[in-house]
């Protein structure tokens, strides 16, 4: 598991796969699954995988088929307050 401010200082190009649970976002590398950021008990309210780039990411796959679940319409604003702006190839 990454913490946020692991996640800020990453490398360009680097992917990331997140999970929001109860406001909340986790983070784990590429070969990690989702599933890894939930514990018993708990509901993962949406889910998929970003790239980075300094200040901004881009979302690379907007579902987990581990836990069955996808990217909410609201992740774009929460994820551009924590990681900045979204981007475009």
């Amino acid at each position: 598991m990454h913490s946020l401010e692991e996640v800020k200082k990453m490398n360009s190009g680097e992917f990331v796969k997140f999970v929001r649970v109860s406001g909340e976002y986790r983070f784990c590398d590429l070969y990690s699954n989702h599933s890894s950021l939930v514990k018993d008990g708990e509901k993962a309210l949406s889910a998929g995988m970003i790239s980075l780039r300094k200040g901004a990411f881009k979302f690379e796959d907007t579902y987990s088929m581990t836990l069955e679940i996808g990217v909410d319409k609201h992740d774009v604003d929460r994820l551009e307050l924590l990681l900045g702006r979204e981007f475009d190839d």
